[in-house]
């Protein structure tokens, strides 16, 4: 919508929602999480985590704006995210609605007893109990994925949204709309499909939210592989089982543990292991059983799988279950891999089990969690990071740890303690007898006093207030819930006492309390007692004798009939009722018996001693935390790209970095990126929005496309008073007067909404005259052009490359104009998947696009790269090409173009880069000294030939047509034109020539050229080389320029022969890797295919490197 320049801003009203946050705890440290979030007046706590520690003070500030607390929303279901429910709703008082997804709900149930057990078995621990656990889940709302709930009352206009975050089952990103803006808060989350949970929808599910408050915790690591992850572990696993050691692996309650236990069962059962593998937890039970009914929030994997073997991948056949040492005990002695909860070793049993085996060096302890600072667990990592070197001088590391368990009480401590038990009860039931007694003289004075002869209603009021008062109760009009007196049998009293109520009657005589008709209290009270119901929801008139509106379904226990014979209600049951009867009698009788038999429970002390542990055991450290990596952190934040942004719940030097990054990467969309301090209220920017009433004629003029079931329109219009007569006061939108509808030139732009669907796309080119034809999931146009959706998750976003740029802006311009499309705004950059270039690399796309179809600009490649230097800011465009292809220096040359960079670096050293600017007349003489050189040097025979064959090998490619290093020299060529410094990146051709016939013999390279005796290479690699066949070896290499199918040709070198894949490329992507750290400004490097993978993974290794040492 469009205003008019006249409009003035005092004449709408602003429906922005004043937005306060308040980091309580979980900011600038790994610690537990507790946030406040205040729209417009209401209140969310986000979250309300504890440490292992549990003290309370730590939780004073979120005790003292408990008051505040309007609504409670939890994302994750261990300890950290709500560990203090209990605390907060059974101490404080905490009352305001919970709302988690269902799974959340149960887990962290299960995790929150587990703690109170384990900490009940090693203290005397009061800070909460089961009960005060079981009142906080009461308290709970349980959500889907995706499920609207409007709030109502103080929250009403507010939407809350649980979506799937990944990281623990049930995990969620909340969504809050108000007013139409969203306000994301996703802590913890992972993008990476699991064993048994899929990815999160962060990235596909919000656009430039209002307000994303995320954590950094993973800001700085860097994604491990997750099979070479798992394999490792296992090796762990089986290398300390096999040494006939045990294997203590500390793990949470129902968390990570789920994803742990999917795959050391299947790891069990594919190889038919004798070792026992052991779930040592007192929730053991309870969790798994749990898990089994909680498969439809698991990966769509584990339910296609149950409904083929129809088997529950949670019904483990190898996990033995055990909820006590004496349990674990009963199982054979000998090597065992034990789960044992909790991963702090804090408490639990993995505490008892590490000070059991942490002496013996055949065991191992595998932590699988990062450590919560101030923990044992974290103190045992870093002991075992020294383990190597202090193993070497032949020491080991020691700790002093407290060990503490329950043992039943003695001798004299034992009866003191029953006597006490016995005093305290005597005194209980001292105190409730002398309370009944108060209780009655208290009713018995206010039934004698005129307060009861004039309660309003009348007899039967006073009656019921005498009652009421003699049972213990207070008769008020207005209590909710009011002894009702059943008026038949009061109407029957009072013709029996009619002629015995006088001043004269036996009942005065005797000194009854009576009502005010002479009937005896005590009389109405069994009266009373035959019916009464409770009746809820109304407050009763003043002056009523009874309810108005009593609740007469209640069903009423009469002893006998109309004729007086007693009533048996078990003959009218139904048989199946009394076989249940006749069951539930049985059954109650034989726990009776059960209980009976049972010894009693015998009173325990706490007793403990601090012990001197000597680490022996190995100590390993494995990623499975379940979360995202730094680098696509980066990437989804980017994507996501909001409006606001506060970073919580991360180490400083992690917010710095991931702080940093955002202002860089989001600096052209006016992101504002906060590092709040605990307690620290930051009030942020609303963006403005007012609430405004169409007028008819501005209704009248738009004109409304239908979009799914809507329908959408562009309106432009200033704003004018209320419309006169209308019971709204709201400003009214009134049409743009001519002038300011001409002011803006150039029209409306473009706006695309919806899936981009290709069909759909391809038959608006043939209507436009562009050919086009699928193939492989994509659509090629003209021959020029590829146009392709990204993955899951950038679906919004239609991405389409080529090396003809006019070609590209023509064809932008045929499906802009295409009405039968509707897919969201194209980016021009083929590559912009990458997660740390989207913005910047979207930029210079723009400029590409936006030229006028120039031939020296093109829309950037998918081999290409964007690196940023976070330690000088250098912006390096890195272009991946295949070293004989045409294409590759046609790239080169529209990157240098495009960018016009200060520095170009190049896989050359300067005697390779010499040769190429001489030209191909000094070219034989080049070959000729090289041949001297090698036959009349050093070396055996063998390396003289393997020397010999490679430049011999690049004079037969010339031959054939294709040109070895010509996206070099275009480099060379275009960098000299635009006055940018040439950079040699690469080592010296005799030194790369060196190493490889160190690592390689004459016999490799015979077995190489002729192929005999290999290993079968990758299907996909076979493929390839089939369906270009009929191009001969120049359609070949062009076919090969693709990051896959080079990934797969790397592997399959280093599986020939890794000597010959160490020289050519690993050592070389650190020799480039170093070169372009070097450089500032902006930079174009060009290196062949095969060097972008090692060169990505070196630069962030560096970057985060970096990081670290400036924290």
């Amino acid at each position: 919508m469009a205003a008019g320049a006249g409009t003035s801003a005092a004449a709408a009203t602003a429906a922005a929602a004043a937005v306060r946050f308040t980091p309580l705890l979980g900011v600038h440290g790994r610690g537990p999480l507790a946030y406040l979030l205040e729209l417009d007046g209401f209140t969310f706590l986000l979250d309300c985590g504890w440490n292992d520690a549990y003290d309370p003070a730590l939780l004073a500030p979120l005790v003292a704006a408990l008051p505040r607390i309007d609504a409670v929303l939890l994302s994750h279901s261990d300890p950290c995210h709500l560990g203090a429910l209990p605390y907060l709703v059974g101490r404080c008082g905490l009352a305001a609605p919970v709302y988690a997804t269902s799974p959340v709900h149960k887990m962290g149930q299960m995790a929150l007893y587990d703690q109170y057990l384990s900490r009940q078995a090693c203290s005397d621990f009061d800070t909460f109990n089961l009960d005060d656990v079981d009142a906080a889940f009461a308290l709970v709302q349980p959500l889907r994925y995706q499920q609207n709930l409007a709030l109502s009352g103080k929250g009403a206009g507010i939407l809350i949204t649980p979506f799937a975050a990944g990281h623990l089952l049930g995990g969620s990103v909340w969504r809050i709309r108000k007013n139409g803006e969203d306000y994301v808060y996703a802590p913890d989350y992972n993008h990476r499909k699991e064993r048994h949970l899929n990815g999160t929808v962060l990235e596909a599910a919000f656009q430039r939210p209002a307000l994303l408050i995320t954590g950094s915790l993973n800001a700085l690591q860097v994604a491990p592989d997750r099979p070479n992850r798992e394999k490792e572990l296992l090796d762990a696993v089986m290398g300390t089982l096999r040494g006939d050691g045990s294997v203590l692996l500390p793990i949470d309650t129902a968390g990570r543990l789920l994803e742990l236990v999917l795959l050391l069962e299947r790891h069990w059962v594919e190889h038919r292991l004798t070792y026992p593998l052991v779930l040592l937890s007192a929730m053991a039970y309870s969790t798994l059983e749990f898990a089994k009914s909680q498969l439809e929030w698991m990966c769509e994997a584990l339910v296609k799988n149950l409904g083929h073997a129809r088997d529950n991948p949670f019904a483990t056949r190898f996990l033995k279950l055990c909820g006590s040492r004496e349990e674990l005990a009963h199982l054979p002695r000998g090597p065992k891999l034990v789960l044992a909860t909790l991963p702090s070793l804090e408490s639990g049993f993995s505490r008892q089990l590490f000070a059991d085996w942490a002496e013996e060096p055949r065991n191992a302890i595998i932590f699988v969690t990062r450590a919560e600072e101030g923990t044992l667990a974290e103190q045992v990592q870093q002991l075992g990071a020294q383990q190597a070197q202090q193993a070497q001088q032949g020491e080991a590391p020691t700790l002093r740890m407290l060990r503490s368990h329950r043992v039943p009480l003695e001798g004299e401590e034992l009866e003191a303690h029953l006597a006490q038990q016995t005093q305290q009860a005597e005194q209980a039931a001292q105190q409730a007898q002398q309370d009944a007694d108060a209780r009655q003289q208290q009713a018995a004075a206010e039934a004698q006093g005129p307060q009861a002869m004039q309660v309003d209603g009348g007899p039967e009021a006073a009656a019921a207030a005498a009652v009421a008062a003699v049972d213990g109760g207070t008769f008020s009009p207005r209590a909710s819930a009011v002894p009702r007196v059943n008026s038949l049998a009061i109407g029957h009293l009072k013709s029996f006492r009619a002629g015995l109520s006088g001043p004269g009657s036996p009942t005065a005589l005797r000194g009854e309390v009576v009502g005010p008709d002479g009937i005896p209290v005590q009389e109405y009270q069994e009266a009373a007692s035959t019916a009464q119901c409770l009746v809820e929801g109304f407050e009763v008139p003043k002056g009523a004798a009874r309810p108005m509106f009593p609740f007469e379904d209640e069903w009423e226990h009469v002893a006998h009939d109309e004729y007086g014979a007693s009533l048996d209600y078990a003959d009218f049951d139904p048989a199946e009722a009394i076989g249940f009867k006749a069951l539930e009698s049985e059954l109650q009788a034989e726990a009776e018996a059960e209980d009976a038999g049972a010894p009693p429970d015998i009173p325990t002390k706490v007793v403990s001693a601090t012990i001197t542990v000597t680490l022996r055991a190995r100590v390993v450290r494995f990623d499975f935390d379940g979360l995202s990596d730094g680098r696509s952190m980066r990437t989804i934040l980017a994507h996501v790209a909001p409006r606001q942004c506060i970073l919580v719940h991360g180490s400083s030097e992690a917010t710095a970095a991931l702080s940093g990054h955002l202002r860089q990467e989001l600096a052209g969309l006016l992101t504002q990126v906060y590092e709040p301090q605990a307690g620290e209220e930051i009030e942020l920017r609303a963006e403005p929005s007012y609430r405004l009433a169409l007028s008819d004629e501005l209704v009248a003029g738009i004109r409304l496309h239908r979009i799914g079931d809507y329908k959408l329109g562009w309106v432009e219009g200033r704003v004018g008073p209320p419309a006169e007569g209308s019971e709204s006061q709201l400003p009214q939108l009134l049409p743009a007067e001519r002038a300011d509808a001409g002011a803006a030139d150039g029209g409306y732009g473009g706006v695309f909404i919806g899936d981009v669907r290709l069909s759909e796309l391809k038959q608006a080119l043939a209507a436009a005259g562009i050919p086009s034809e699928f193939y492989a999931g994509a659509l090629y146009c003209a021959g020029q052009v590829v146009i392709k959706r990204r993955q899951p998750g950038s679906a919004r976003h239609a991405v389409y490359g080529g090396a003809a740029a006019a070609a590209a802006h023509r064809l932008r311009d045929s499906v802009d104009a295409a009405a039968c499309y509707h897919g969201c705004a194209f980016d021009a950059s083929a590559a912009s998947r990458r997660p740390h270039r989207s913005a910047r690399w979207r930029q210079f796309s723009s400029t590409a696009a936006d030229s006028g179809g120039s031939s020296s600009t093109a829309v950037l490649s998918n081999t290409s790269t964007f690196l940023r230097n976070l330690s000088n800011g250098a912006e390096i465009f890195l272009v991946g090409t295949a070293h004989v292809s045409k294409q590759s220096a046609q790239e080169v040359r529209d990157m240098i173009r495009l960018v016009k960079p200060s520095s170009v670096m190049v896989e050359l050293c300067a005697q390779r880069a010499a040769r190429l600017r001489a030209g191909p007349e000094h070219e034989a003489d080049y070959l000729q000294q090289m041949l001297k050189q090698i036959m009349f040097g050093g070396g055996t025979f063998s390396q003289k030939m393997v020397q010999v064959s490679l430049p011999m090998m690049y004079k037969m490619m010339k031959m054939m047509g294709m040109e070895p290093g010509g996206e070099f020299k275009v480099a060379l060529e275009e960098a000299d034109a635009c006055g940018a410094r040439v950079v040699y990146g690469d080592r010296d051709v005799q030194a790369t020539l060196q190493r490889l016939s160190q690592n390689m013999d004459l016999q490799q390279l015979l077995q190489i050229a002729t192929g005999r005796g290999l290993p079968e290479p990758p299907a996909s690699l076979v493929e390839a080389f089939r369906s270009s066949g009929g191009e001969g070896l120049k359609g070949q290499v062009e076919g090969m320029k693709n990051r896959r199918l080079v990934r797969d040709m790397c592997e399959y070198m280093r599986t020939v022969n890794p000597g010959l894949a160490k020289a050519l490329i690993d050592e070389r992507d650190d020799i480039m890797t170093r070169s372009l750290l070097r450089l500032e400004g902006r930079v174009v490097g060009v290196v062949g295919l095969a060097h972008l993978d090692g060169i990505e993974r070196r630069w962030e290794e560096a970057q985060v490197g970096r990081a670290l040492t400036a924290g």
